[in-house]
């Protein structure tokens, strides 16, 4: 697989989203999302969750929560909106999903929407996944499926699109990848996870539809359908709710006032806190805390 990450440092998130155009997808990845969230644990994280689009979601069930985005831009947009709402200690933190900046097994709940089919190395992000959730926690997934019925019927009937059936990705214009259930059910499996729930999701992701019927009654439709349609895997986006099997750890530190931070460069967790950074005792490594964004990005 090749290509880049698509950081979105340069764009406003909320664009793509503004209007009525995809107000069908939005709704129909709400309802997804609250059947599967659950306040299971104290630290949540949503990785690349961009400015929050899905907060209404997982807000307040946690004592703490952490948005992770690489855009400090998006994150911005976030901050200003989020801690108004938030009951609950919200962080923002700008990092890269592979290589976040938390101690082992720091969060009970994850989650990450609309950010995988940028990545080049899937196996990579569920490990490191993996690596920082406790045993028996929980991690929801989005992916784009290529094994979709419209891309079905049109393979079928020889409309010259790529065959959906094979196993690897296939990159779809710029920067995005479509993936085969088999692939990332095979890939959860090796960073240790089980899978307990599929959800098929914008499952009318048609214009001629989404132009004749409101979104707010499509997206109702399709939340009835989400369960059932899960079970064949055939919409354009799949909700994968997994759980991390359980193995015997050392007792960590149930300490909830800070986040247990690890050096990026290094791995050392012995961070001091600055009114303005964060410094690494071991390697000396400093990263700036922006506009309250704590800010990870290797330079």
């Amino acid at each position: 697989m090749l290509g880049e990450i698509v950081d979105y440092e340069d764009y406003d998130y909320r664009e793509f989203w503004s209007g009525k155009k995809r107000s069908y997808e939005h709704l129909s990845e709400i309802y997804a999302l609250k059947k599967l969230v659950s306040k299971k644990g104290k630290r949540f994280i949503d990785i690349g969750g961009g400015y929050g689009r899905l907060s209404s979601t997982y807000i307040n069930l946690f004592p703490q929560t952490v948005l992770l985005d690489y855009s400090l831009k998006n994150l911005s947009v976030a901050k200003k909106e989020l801690s108004k709402r938030s009951k609950s200690k919200i962080f923002f933190v700008a990092s890269d999903a592979y290589d976040m900046p938390f101690k082992n097994f720091t969060f009970d709940f994850a989650i990450s929407i609309r950010l995988i089919h940028h990545l080049t190395q899937p196996q990579n992000f569920f490990d490191e996944i993996s690596r920082i959730l406790t045993p028996q926690s929980f991690f929801i997934l989005e992916y784009a499926n290529k094994r979709n019925l419209k891309r079905m019927g049109k393979f079928l009937i020889r409309k010259g699109a790529e065959n959906p059936f094979f196993y690897e990705p296939s990159m779809i214009g710029k920067n995005i990848y479509n993936f085969h259930p088999k692939f990332i059910s095979d890939k959860l499996k090796l960073a240790e996870f089980k899978i307990l729930k599929i959800l098929s999701v914008s499952n009318f992701r048609l214009n001629f539809i989404k132009n004749i019927i409101n979104p707010e009654i499509l997206s109702k439709i399709d939340n009835i359908v989400q369960l059932p349609l899960g079970l064949i895997k055939t919409g354009p986006s799949i909700f994968v709710l997994s759980q991390k099997r359980d193995e015997k750890i050392e007792k960590i530190s149930s300490a909830i006032e800070k986040i247990p931070w690890k050096c990026i460069y290094c791995k050392s967790d012995i961070i001091d806190e600055k009114e303005d950074e964060l410094i690494c005792n071991q390697c000396g490594a400093k990263f700036p805390i922006i506009g309250g964004i704590y800010d990870f990005r290797k330079k």
